[in-house]
């Protein structure tokens, strides 16, 4: 695919997908980049926590905007709060947890195409805001198809408690 020759990507364009409780917008694709990155902000509700995992493909990469988070990589358990970016290598397996009552994080992947593991395991979603979210249980079969065309590994459950 192509890269996009348009410098600017106008907030409305955004693709908003419900996952396990969360919605995320899919701010930039790796089509409109040449594959060189994926950006997706996610908000979060307060206890969402992902299971294990890893990346085969892409490094990842958080900045928090809003709320605080725990994170677990390589065996350790960090919490990133506002303004605070956090790197997982590709590779490395690591999970987060939502610590506040909700977060707002913006992620990025390089090289893109992460978004392609949330439009295959979540559900297009109204707006980017958690009260047109409803919460289900996950559908692990989805997810464990989705991880598996996003070359993503789901190693386990969360390594932490999930009520904060």
């Amino acid at each position: 695919m192509a890269t996009q020759t348009t410098p600017v990507h106008s907030r409305s364009d955004a693709e908003v997908i419900a996952f396990l409780g969360q919605v995320c917008a899919i701010r930039l694709t790796s089509g409109q980049t040449g594959g060189a990155v994926g950006m997706i902000e996610h908000l979060l509700p307060h206890g969402l926590a992902t299971p294990l995992h890893l990346h085969a493909r892409e490094h990842e990469l958080f900045y928090v905007l809003e709320g605080q988070i725990t994170v677990w990589t390589d065996g350790e358990r960090n919490e990133a709060t506002t303004g605070d970016v956090v790197w997982l290598p590709r590779g490395g397996a690591h999970a987060f947890r939502v610590d506040s009552e909700r977060a707002r994080v913006l992620g990025l992947s390089v090289p893109g195409g992460h978004e392609q593991f949330f439009r295959l395991a979540g559900e297009p979603a109204g707006e980017f805001d958690l009260a047109a979210v409803g919460t289900v249980p996950p559908d692990m079969d989805r997810m464990a198809a989705a991880a598996a065309a996003a070359d993503v590994e789901i190693l386990g459950p969360p390594p932490f408690e999930i009520d904060v």
